[in-house]
C-alpha cells in the first residue's frame, strides 16, 4: 500500500513540475514566421544582445534578441529589465589606510575579477568607529558605523576598477562594504581583517538610514571629513 502511495506521489510530483516548466514556456516568432516554443532563462544586462532561453525539446543555447520579430523583441526586453542578469559577480579589494593625529582615512580598490563586464552598481562603504558619531549607527559593543554611497557606472571589463577614498575618521577600526547590482542584489562584499568586525552584520542598519543612502546619489565621502 505504501509503495502505490509513494508511486502516487512521485507521478504528481512529476505532472506538477512538467506543468510548471510548461508554464514558462512562450511562443516566439523569429524575424521570417518561424515559431518556436521556449522559456527565457537569464541574459547578462538589459542591453545584452543575447538571451540564453530552453526550448521545447530541452536544449537550451543562447540566441541574439534580433532573431526575434519586433513584437517579441520589446517582450523579451520587458523581461531583461525585470530580470536580474546571470553575471559572474566577482571582485578583488585592496585596503590601505592612514592615520594622522588620531584620525584615519580608508583607501579602497574595488576591481573587476570575473571575465563578464559590469556596471551599474552601488557601493555601501561602513566606516567602523569606537566611539559615538553624529550621524553614525549603532552596532552594538560599543561601535558605530558611518555610511555612504558611491556609484560605479561601468562598464568594468576583467581587471579593471575603481578607487573609494573615504575622509579621515577618528577611532575608526575598519570599513565593511557591500556592492549591490541595479536590481538591489548584493553582488559582493568586503571588510577589513580586523576581528570585531569579523561578527557585525549590516541588518543594524535602519530602513531610515538606507533611505537617506538612496538619497545621497552617490555624493561620495566628503562628509566624513566633518567627523575629523
Amino acid at each position: 500500500m505504501k509503495r502505490i502511495q509513494h508511486l502516487l506521489l512521485a507521478a504528481a510530483l512529476g505532472a506538477l513540475l512538467t506543468s510548471s516548466a510548461s508554464a514558462r514556456l512562450r511562443v516566439l516568432e523569429d524575424t521570417y514566421g518561424r515559431l518556436i516554443s521556449a522559456e527565457l532563462l537569464s541574459h547578462k544586462g538589459a542591453d545584452s544582445e543575447l538571451v540564453k532561453i530552453r526550448r521545447g525539446d530541452g536544449k537550451v543555447f543562447d540566441v541574439r534578441v534580433d532573431r526575434f520579430c519586433e513584437r517579441d523583441q520589446a517582450e523579451i526586453r520587458d523581461w531583461m529589465r525585470a530580470t536580474s542578469p546571470t553575471l559572474d559577480y566577482h571582485f578583488h579589494f585592496g585596503e590601505a589606510k592612514a592615520t594622522r593625529a588620531g584620525a584615519t582615512a580608508f583607501e579602497l580598490d574595488v576591481r573587476n575579477a570575473s571575465r563578464d563586464e559590469i556596471g551599474d552598481l552601488r557601493v555601501v562603504c561602513r566606516v567602523v568607529v569606537r566611539r559615538r558619531v553624529r550621524g553614525g549607527v549603532s552596532l552594538g559593543g560599543g561601535l558605530y558605523g558611518i555610511e555612504r554611497s558611491y556609484r560605479i557606472e561601468g562598464p568594468l571589463r576583467f581587471n579593471e576598477g575603481q578607487s573609494i577614498s573615504t575622509g579621515r575618521v577618528r577611532g575608526a577600526i575598519g570599513v565593511m562594504v557591500q556592492i549591490y547590482n541595479d536590481y538591489g542584489d548584493v553582488v559582493g562584499e568586503y571588510r577589513s581583517r580586523v576581528p570585531r568586525l569579523s561578527s557585525l552584520e549590516w541588518k543594524g542598519v535602519p530602513d531610515g538610514g538606507r533611505r537617506a543612502l538612496e538619497a545621497d546619489g552617490g555624493a561620495g565621502f566628503g562628509v566624513l571629513a566633518a567627523v575629523d
